[in-house]
Formats: structure tokens, sequence, C-alpha cells
């Protein structure tokens, strides 16, 4: 609404230079300092810095999306130069899912502010093709790869087929679920008892013998041997089927 001020004809010049020519002539030459002190900060603003500060933590080609909680508008901060403004996160805290964010003033003002957001980044991740039962030796046929959004980086997915094959299933795995490392344990490859072949290396010289396993092992697990011609028990790295490898 626009106030309307009447004048009477009786009111001199210096009294019309007063009310109407003196107060325009303060609003052009003050506003742009004494407005920009008395303006509250603006929250869009501090938005901005703070998506910024979060998106410099990832590559450009990560697909990051980060989504702020809403705001208290009732929150009133004094202006602060943006280049006075530092961004941090406080505390230890993962970088995806629901994460904090600190704004922190250093001019006279002095104030800090904690921004909300979740944070969510698409990845390749190898999902179950199909359903996979407990004790499977996963093969190459039970695995799919999709492009999704995950918000934990807590959990360790797999992004590659080849870090899962040959691996056994500790419990039941539903068709289209995520595969973790929690999920999985390396496939025995030598069972207590079965005979094996030992190598043992000692400068330039090759030894190779026959033993027994006395425990079962997976690759570049370490198991008990026992030398069939000496009758010692060595302890030796499973290397392959059948094969282990005695360190000299």
């Amino acid at each position: 609404m626009i106030n309307i001020m009447k004048f009477k004809k009786s009111q001199t010049p210096a009294q019309l230079f007063r009310y109407l020519i003196l107060p325009f002539c303060i609003s052009i030459i003050l506003p742009a300092d004494l407005m920009a002190k008395a303006a509250p900060q603006s929250m869009l603003e501090l938005r901005k810095l703070a998506l910024n500060f979060i998106q410099q933590h990832y590559s450009p080609k990560s697909g990051v999306h980060i989504e702020f909680a809403r705001w208290d508008s009732r929150i009133k901060l004094k202006h602060c130069d943006s280049k006075k403004i530092s961004a941090f996160f406080p505390g230890k805290q993962q970088r995806l899912g629901n994460v904090s964010v600190g704004l922190r003033c250093s001019e006279k003002s002095k104030w800090t502010l904690y921004l909300r957001a979740f944070v969510t980044m698409k990845q390749d991740i190898v999902h179950a093709r199909r359903f996979i039962s407990r004790g499977t030796v996963i093969s190459k046929n039970d695995l799919v790869i999709d492009n999704i959004e995950i918000s934990n980086s807590n959990t360790k997915f797999f992004h590659k087929p080849h870090n899962i094959i040959g691996k056994v299933a500790k419990r039941n795995i539903a068709i289209g679920r995520k595969i973790s490392a929690t999920a999985l344990k390396p496939a025995i490859i030598i069972k207590r008892g079965q005979e094996v072949n030992i190598i043992a290396q000692t400068g330039g010289i090759l030894i190779r013998t026959k033993g027994k396993a006395l425990s079962d092992g997976a690759k570049g697990q370490i198991v008990k041997v026992k030398n069939n011609r000496s009758k010692r028990e060595l302890q030796a790295t499973v290397i392959a089927p059948n094969t282990v490898k005695v360190n000299m």
C-alpha cells in the first residue's frame, strides 16, 4: 500500500524539500551500504555454499544427488560476507545418507549454522540375477549389474562380478538383492585329510614334496599340513587347489 501525503498550499519550499526531496536523496546515497548491513543473511545463499562444499568431495561423474532438509524460517542471522563464511563437516560422519554441514561466519557477527542434507550416489552395483541359496559357489550366471542410487557408505558392495565369482554364499540371497561382502565367504579349495602338493623355496632352490592337509583352507588362507617324508607339521599358504606354499 502506498501512502500519499497531502501538503497544504501554505507550506514553504524548505518544508517541501524536507518531506519530499531529502528522503529521496538519502535513499540514493545510503541504502547500498546500510541495507546490506541491516538485511538478514540469505538462507538460499547459505544452502548454495553448503551444496558447493559437499560437491567438492565427489567426482563430477559420480552422479551425486543432494537434497537439503527444510530450515526453520524463524532463524534470522546477521548478514555475513560470503568470503568470510567457511563450511565444514562436523565430527566424523559418512559422506552418504544423512549428512550435516556446518557454516561458520568469521566476521563480527560470528555465528555458526548447521544444515542437514540427504546425499545419494549412483553406482554400478552387482545384484543377484536369481535366488542364490546358502552354500552356493557363485558363478557369472548368478549375477547382474544395475546402476542404482546408494545412500550408505558403510556397507561394502561389489562393482565388478569377478570379485564375487567363485565365492560361497554364507546365507540365502534373494533375487534382485545387492550382494555385500558380509554375505560371502571364500570357497574352500583344500579340505582336511586330502593329499596336497607342498612347495617350498629357499634362495634359488625350489623344493616339491607331498603332504596331507590338517585343516580346511580357501585361497590365500594359512593351513596346517604334514610332510609325508619328515612327518613334520608345517604352516602353509593355500595358493591353488591341492597346492600349498611354505615360506622358508
